[in-house]
């Protein structure tokens, strides 16, 4: 019978388990691992620990097995950096682990190369990968030095140091996936780039050859058994079981989280994910996107470690069922990963928390949210479902907040050991005999308001602690948006400069001319009807002595709104426009968002009970394309507590005290007249800036780059044409 050894290495422990020619489990051995977190973003193993407990696990499998038809598949922890001497076979510093963060600073000086860096290997410029380790090593470590000096020196992923150790040849080759995970290799040419190497200044003899995932890469030492695969851990999860599909996006979470998408035989790069291979041979090359959380299962092991007395996993199950409002915690363990790629901050609590029970579902809730972020910016129209596997899994509650989060159903297998069998798989080459895994659980999707509040929550927080790191922000359907080329133009009531205010010739003008949204005020009528105009005196648009609220609608509709006395006879037969009106317009150009400003006269005059309820009644339907602002805080919080809809604060003055107003309002938008600034940069938090009377172009690209994402003008036609890049982005 065919038989297939699978060595599984992994941050915490070293696996190896024995197939049959069904993809059924016939042997299995473990050997933890401990790994060592020091001070300022250092994480190390045992090199020759490692090996040493790789050794033991395939030992352990293989005794009374017949070798004769056994085939062996390697995967391992990506980005885990080894340096050896090449004639001794001896380490010469720790394993770096792909948790470390030590050459932050180093890279700093590369940060205007990102771009292209990305271009070529489909990484973000991050410590996480081997190229800043290699850097790091070469410049500060004497025994690293030194035998680079005396051509003495390897160094690789912790694949290439254990198939130089556990193969009889001792190649020194590093397969493509692991590769990849380096910062120095062209995905799409297979190769180390001569670019990047002169750029980290890496020489190219001191690296692996780079083979492909499925190789002949030599036979195992004492064993005779051929190595057909090697390949990093996350790239086996995913054929885990059988062929992956384009439907669906692979979730495996173990010391870290990781988000896996296929891409079939063309990279597709992203500008925030990661673009990885999924396996490659000499005939063929299919490509992954891929998101990753730093702090998963690492995140809850330092969490256990300061509450010996309990453990965390065996009371999760219960403690995540009971728990119906955790607090929110900052999960920054080990940095923040994909989309934000921040190493800087430290966890985090919002709320003073002691209770262990709250710390730990509020940590847990946490990785859901990290991973929800770069769901949504993976799902596509052809997305079905999420299979999940990894050891945190196993948590039921955690799989239906995903699921719940998501909106697709989770489907978790029988089978945990999804790298090995992953491996085991590839090396199979799609054998037709092999068995997938059937799902033993499915978590179908529910609607969980509660949990969707305190996703936005962490959101705003993460953004907040981000500050001017944040070019990302969060749009109004908690979908996570690239902040665009150039600022999004708001026509001020219309297009004011040319056509009467808060008219529909002006608002359609306004978007004729291209402008991205548009701000209207709204009043109400003596008979409460609301009508589209910004002063409670008619004299500076109709010419006419009074108070709108003292006439009807049947009697306003008879006014000529046509501002003669700013516009001369320009305009005849202008009209005041109802609110009904202008949600015809809404609906018929959905691609436009409105700031629908209520005045304070209105609501001192009619109660903001009345005016809200009617005003919600008639914009729910719309909430999509539609915020609702105003300089009355009370209104905002009416709002929050009835209503789905986006919320604007606008400052009467730009100072602490309203600050500290915002944050307890926690509006989507903060808006100001940009003079109040006073050329400061804007107070970042979990909002959205919109400065108006803005006019210029100058000044609308100078306040755009101080952080302002909107700007509200009277004269669109300035600065429409400057913002034309805007559309070069694309909502996610």
């Amino acid at each position: 019978m065919n038989t297939i050894l699978a060595i599984d290495q992994g941050t915490h422990a070293s696996r190896a388990l024995l197939f049959d020619q069904y993809g059924n489990i016939l042997k299995s051995s473990k050997q933890p691992l401990p790994i060592f977190r020091k001070k300022h973003g250092v994480v190390e193993q045992d090199a020759m620990q490692i090996l040493g407990s790789v050794q033991d696990v395939i030992n352990n499998v293989l005794t009374h097995t017949d070798k004769q038809r056994v085939t062996a598949a390697l995967a391992t922890q990506r980005s885990t950096l080894v340096a050896w001497n090449s004639h001794t076979g001896k380490p010469l510093a720790p394993a770096i682990s792909w948790q470390d963060h030590r050459c932050s600073k180093e890279l700093d000086d590369l940060k205007v190369h990102q771009t292209r860096i990305h271009q070529i290997t489909g990484l973000p410029l991050s410590p996480h990968y081997l190229a800043g380790k290699i850097r790091w090593l070469l410049k500060h470590h004497e025994a690293v030095i030194n035998a680079r000096h005396s051509d003495n020196l390897m160094v690789g992923s912790l694949s290439s140091f254990l198939c130089f150790h556990l193969l009889e040849k001792q190649p020194f080759i590093i397969d493509h996936s692991n590769a990849a995970r380096s910062l120095l290799f062209d995905i799409e040419q297979l190769d180390w780039s001569t670019e990047l190497l002169q750029l980290f200044d890496i020489p190219r003899s001191i690296l692996p050859e780079c083979v492909p995932v499925l190789s002949a890469f030599g036979q195992l030492r004492e064993h005779n058994i051929p190595l057909g695969c090697v390949c990093g851990d996350q790239n086996a999860v995913i054929h885990a079981n059988g062929e992956p599909r384009v439907e669906d996006i692979t979730i495996n979470i173990g010391t870290g989280a990781f988000i896996l998408q296929p891409q079939g035989h063309r990279a597709q790069h992203h500008d925030r994910l990661v673009t990885s291979i999924a396996d490659s041979s000499l005939s063929h090359t299919h490509y992954l996107l891929e998101g990753t959380v730093n702090g998963a299962g690492s995140a809850l092991s330092e969490l256990q470690k300061k509450c010996s007395h309990v453990n965390l996993l065996t009371e999760l199950p219960r403690w995540l069922s009971e728990t119906d409002e955790p607090p929110i915690i900052l999960n920054t363990t080990a940095g923040i990963g994909s989309p934000w790629w921040m190493n800087q901050l430290d966890n985090r609590h919002l709320h003073t928390c002691k209770d262990l029970t709250l710390q730990s579902v509020a940590l847990v809730e946490s990785i859901v949210f990290m991973l929800q972020h770069n769901l949504q910016l993976m799902k596509t129209s052809v997305t079905r479902s999420i299979h999940i596997s990894g050891g945190l899994s196993q948590l039921d509650g955690l799989c239906q907040k995903i699921a719940d989060l998501s909106k697709y159903p989770v489907i978790r297998f029988e089978e945990n050991e999804a790298t090995a069998t992953g491996a085991a798989w590839l090396v199979t080459l799609a054998d037709k005999k092999w068995l997938t895994t059937k799902p033993a659980v499915k978590f179908t999707p529910a609607c969980n308001p509660t949990l969707e509040q305190r996703y936005k929550k962490y959101t705003d927080a993460l953004l907040a602690a981000l500050g001017k790191n944040a070019d990302w922000y969060q749009d109004n359907s908690l979908h996570l948006t690239q902040r665009p080329a150039a600022p999004a133009i708001v026509a001020h009531r219309g297009y004011q400069k040319h056509y009467p205010e808060n008219t529909l010739e002006s608002v359609m003008a306004a978007i004729k001319a291209g402008t991205h949204c548009v701000e209207v005020d709204i009043q109400f009528s003596q008979d409460n009807i609301p009508v589209v105009f910004h002063d409670e005196s008619l004299v500076r648009t109709t010419g006419i002595d009074g108070c709108i609220f003292d006439y009807t609608y049947e009697q306003l509709r008879k006014l000529d709104a046509n501002e003669q006395s700013r516009l001369g006879k320009k305009f005849k037969h202008i009209s005041i426009p109802t609110l009904n009106e202008l949600l015809d317009i809404i609906n018929r150009h959905q691609h436009i968002h409105f700031f629908i400003e209520i005045k304070q006269q209105t609501l001192d005059k009619f109660g903001t009970a009345v005016v809200m309820t009617k005003i919600l009644t008639m914009l729910e339907p719309h909430a999509e394309h539609c915020t609702i602002i105003s300089f009355n805080i009370d209104c905002l919080e009416f709002i929050k507590q009835s209503s789905s809809l986006s919320i604007g604060w606008v400052l009467r003055q730009y100072d602490q005290e309203h600050f500290n107003r915002a944050r307890q309002l926690q509006p989507d938008y903060l808006i100001c007249n940009h003079e109040k600034l006073q050329h400061t940069r804007p107070e970042a938090g979990p909002w959205q800036w919109m400065l108006y009377e803005v006019n210029t172009a100058k000044l609308a690209d100078k306040l755009f780059k101080s952080g302002v994402n909107y700007i509200s003008t009277a004269d669109v036609s300035a600065l429409i044409p400057a913002c034309k890049t805007r559309g070069n982005h694309e909502t996610i």
